[in-house]
């Protein structure tokens, strides 16, 4: 019975620190001002020929459709002083994978929300705050392990983890962009 207990605390205290990280990630990932931000530092107007206002147009179409709010991201800017739709189909497909994704990391932070609360009212109704410590303790001591684990293949080649990422959570090949 007391192993169940601190299955189920670790079971909570996982699903709660998890919720605090997609919530974490979907903050920074899908704000309109970050990708604004990292387009500025990477001079990335430049490298395209377009004006900073069609760049910050094309953000927000892309951030409006990967947050379900319109049903293309595509959009009209000018590139070397001709009018273009800025993405293609691959980046299309892309986007469609992300934009699920989201929706996806979405269901996931309820999940976590009523797995962490079921878990944890559990214990606490159960008044085993012995198996709530152990439960957390083991779920911090996992999630640095994996940390620690990631980031030292991160330092190594940052290349593997960026393409893990990808052929994980998106679908076929149609992250591999063509960055000219």
């Amino acid at each position: 019975m007391k192993y169940k207990n601190v299955f189920i605390g670790s079971i909570s205290a996982l699903a709660g620190i998890l919720l605090v990280i997609l919530v974490l990630v979907n903050c920074i990932l899908v704000q309109e001002s970050f990708l604004n931000y990292t387009n500025q530092k990477y001079s990335v107007e430049k490298n395209l020929s377009m004006t900073e206002s069609d760049l910050k147009g094309v953000v927000h179409a892309m951030v409006s459709y990967v947050k379900g709010k319109t049903d293309s991201p595509q959009i009209k800017v000018e590139i070397k002083g001709n009018e273009v739709e800025f993405f293609n189909k691959k980046e299309i497909g892309h986007l469609e994978d992300v934009r699920i994704l989201i929706r996806n990391i979405y269901i996931a932070m309820l999940a976590m929300c009523i797995v962490s609360v079921a878990g944890g009212g559990y214990l606490v109704y159960k008044k085993d705050y012995s198996a709530m410590r152990k439960g957390v303790l083991f779920a911090w001591m996992l999630m640095l392990l994996v940390s620690v684990l990631v980031g030292i293949l991160a330092i190594i080649d940052i290349d593997i983890v960026v393409t893990g990422f990808h052929q994980i959570f998106l679908s076929g090949s149609k992250w591999v962009l063509n960055p000219a």
